[in-house]
């Protein structure tokens, strides 16, 4: 359905600036879920071989970080996520850290006619 009136405008990433940690925890959390209910045999090796990635990610960026004296914005903000996830990996992907798990206010339906 076309409506003419509706205008939408893409915020480009903004919502998850804030949440850029845990969105990172969430999206590994969603990726081990995909595996573990579609490709079980991979899911083993993913959770074997993901933390080795987020290690060797958090090396590759603390180099980054040390290279440009804490200069490079992105480095430190990489170099925060990988730690983060290879944390969350290493106290065995608890629940209770990532994004907010409580629902969120019901969204209005569209109803097509």
């Amino acid at each position: 359905m076309v409506h003419p009136g509706v205008r939408i405008i893409h915020l480009q990433g903004r919502t998850r600036r804030g949440v850029r940690v845990r969105a990172k925890i969430e999206q590994t959390r969603s990726r081990f879920a995909y595996f573990r209910k579609h490709h079980p045999v991979k899911y083993v090796a993913l959770r074997i071989l993901a933390p080795l990635k987020s290690l060797l990610e958090s090396v590759a960026w603390g180099v980054a970080v040390l290279a440009t004296l804490g200069l490079w914005e992105r480095a430190r903000r990489r170099l925060s996520e990988s730690l983060a996830v290879l944390g969350w990996q290493i106290l065995l992907c608890p629940r209770r850290l990532g994004l907010d798990r409580r629902k969120s206010a019901p969204v209005a339906e569209v109803q097509h006619v």
